[in-house]
């Protein structure tokens, strides 16, 4: 059952960090849920909680689908700008790691306190 939650943790906040962390409206509310998500995966294997980067799959893959639009073209309009593109990446990943160090503290503070 853990794993099963794993799973749909990761793919939830995935498709979150595509839709979410790239749209303009509601990218208040999608962040947060996309944070407690990666919280969740850290508190449920806290030894493991660096495996709350997988959350942010969707947004390292638009980046590369981004990225890759980009090399060799010409700018369209309404593209983004490269530098914007890396820092929503390396930002879906430094909030999925962040997310899932503070669901691994939680953890180990509740078990702490608890026995």
């Amino acid at each position: 059952m853990r794993i099963l939650s794993f799973i749909v943790l990761v793919l939830f906040t995935g498709y979150l960090s595509v839709f979410g962390l790239f749209a303009d409206g509601a990218a208040i509310i999608s962040t947060l849920l996309f944070l407690s998500g990666c919280v969740a995966v850290g508190a449920l294997y806290p030894k493991r909680w660096q495996l709350s980067a997988l959350c942010s799959w969707g947004a390292l893959l638009l980046t590369g689908l981004e990225l890759g639009s980009q090399i060799g073209s010409e700018p369209v309009a309404g593209q983004q700008p490269l530098a914007q593109v890396l820092l929503t990446a390396v930002g879906a990943l430094g909030l999925a790691l962040l997310g899932g160090y503070i669901g691994f503290r939680l953890r180990t503070k509740n078990e702490e306190k608890n026995g």
